[in-house]
């Protein structure tokens, strides 16, 4: 039962994986398929002025001299879908199949049929090449390379002398089995060091030191990314919170108190927004939220009054310190907005407003409108 868990996890694991890095899987294949469509051109010109001063009578069959030609012909396609820029998905999963079956199709002729009474040399090596050299899923790296595979064994029992084709038989099923070993390994580490970028990206994005909210710099990025794609805005929302008096409360209750009313101020905002919003620390006692497609100033009223609710409550039972929150917002609707810069201005003037009219109180102020 433990090994069964142990392996739905495993698919599991690699099935996020192949999902969450669908295009960076589809550059590397692309870049790989260059890489080797190149060293394949060059290696086969060099053993086929190789092979004649190292084996002794041998001669160049129609599936060496066809083998040449093709592999220079599908390297400058490849080239020249690499100038294009074209990196999705289903392109280098056609193009790396297509290098796949020109390789194993040629290498199963070289072997099998060039010269029967002969040993093979290239179709166990690549069959254990291949699939590490492409991040495929395993039943489309083995459905391609067990189909040659069979078509090899059946070869090799139809053309082959009896006493070579044994041999060969035996290096190709150890060829599978090796094959196998090193796909999982290798991805087993390409899948743990995706985990990892995924973990430090996350990390550095957010202020993991008090409150666990995205950081100044990537909430920057995420907004002005989302600005750029989108404008102009159907509707959006940009809010500016201040926590009121925070330096009494450093002064007076010490600065863990201090760091506790900020982690509380970041809780009350997950909880108040949705996990899809952008909610940041934008530094020391101020606190930045933005709110994409659904955003209007009836509603974001109504999350100001729950902020000062929930924070009410916190003070009276976790921290024995009032904490409240000047807010400052602007709603943008049909609209073209100047990225993080243009909104958070205009947010953080209607949260000075706020303030200084009356502590603990929201402004609230359309886009477009002056202060």
């Amino acid at each position: 039962m433990k090994l069964f868990n142990v392996i739905r996890a495993d698919i599991h694991r690699r099935r996020w994986y192949f999902s969450a890095a669908a295009e960076e899987i589809a550059e590397k294949n692309m870049n790989m398929l260059r890489s080797l469509s190149t060293i394949t051109v060059a290696l086969l010109i060099f053993l086929l002025f190789l092979a004649p001063l190292v084996i002794n009578n041998w001669t160049i069959s129609v599936w060496h001299e066809a083998f040449v030609p093709v592999s220079i012909a599908f390297c400058i396609i490849v080239r020249g879908v690499m100038l294009t820029g074209k990196r999705n998905k289903n392109l280098a999963i056609i193009m790396c199949s297509a290098f796949w079956i020109m390789i194993l199709t040629f290498s199963l002729l070289i072997d099998v049929f060039s010269n029967p009474s002969a040993p093979s040399c290239f179709m166990p090596i690549i069959c254990v090449v291949l699939p590490a050299s492409f991040i495929f899923p395993m039943h489309l790296s083995y459905g391609i390379v067990f189909l040659f595979g069979f078509a090899y064994m059946m070869g090799l029992v139809m053309f082959k002398s009896n006493y070579v084709g044994q041999y060969d038989m035996f290096r190709i099923i150890c060829a599978f089995g090796i094959s196998a070993v090193v796909y999982y390994y290798i991805m087993l580490m390409r899948v743990r060091d995706y985990e990892n970028c995924v973990k430090y990206e996350k990390l550095s994005m957010r202020d993991t030191l008090i409150t666990g909210l995205y950081n100044k710099q990537s909430a920057q990025l995420l907004i002005n990314r989302y600005a750029e794609l989108n404008n102009p805005i159907e509707a959006c929302a940009f809010l500016v919170l201040d926590v009121d008096n925070f330096k009494q409360i450093n002064d007076t209750y010490g600065h863990h108190t201090g760091d506790q009313a900020l982690r509380y101020v970041g809780e009350v905002l997950m909880d108040v927004f949705d996990e899809n919003d952008i909610i940041a620390r934008f530094g020391g006692d101020e606190f930045i939220v933005f709110i994409a497609e659904k955003a209007d100033k009836q509603t974001i009223h109504k999350n100001c009054l729950k902020i000062s609710d929930k924070l009410k409550k916190v003070s009276e039972t976790e921290i024995g310190a009032q904490i409240e929150c000047s807010i400052g917002a602007v709603v943008a609707e049909n609209c073209n907005v100047d990225g993080f810069d243009g909104m958070f201005c205009r947010a953080d003037a209607a949260m000075y407003y706020a303030k200084n009219y009356n502590k603990g109180n929201c402004v609230i102020r359309n886009y477009g409108e002056q202060n």
